[in-house]
């Protein structure tokens, strides 16, 4: 068995979702991921994640990058709102 583990790139469609439904299966999304980062053993951690265009990364900088992401486009937003008096 291999020690990385692939993501499928492009399996998700939101185009023609509402706000509401896109929201709705992200919040979907997350909680299963937080399910399956809680189910790891430490000894995981030191497996290797195949990201489709950086190659091999540890998945313990993955699961960083899981965390810190949202919190990157949430203040992007923010910025975004306060350049545009919103």
């Amino acid at each position: 068995m291999s020690d990385s583990v692939r993501f499928p790139v492009g399996c998700f469609q939101f185009k023609a979702a509402t706000p509401e439904m896109r929201t709705k299966l992200i919040e979907a999304i997350r909680a299963r991921w937080v399910e399956a980062w809680l189910a790891l053993k430490d000894s995981d951690f030191e497996r290797k994640w195949v990201h489709p265009k950086l190659g091999l990364l540890p998945v313990d900088f993955v699961l960083q990058q899981y965390e810190w992401h949202p919190r990157h486009h949430t203040s992007q937003i923010a910025s975004f709102r306060s350049r545009m008096g919103w």
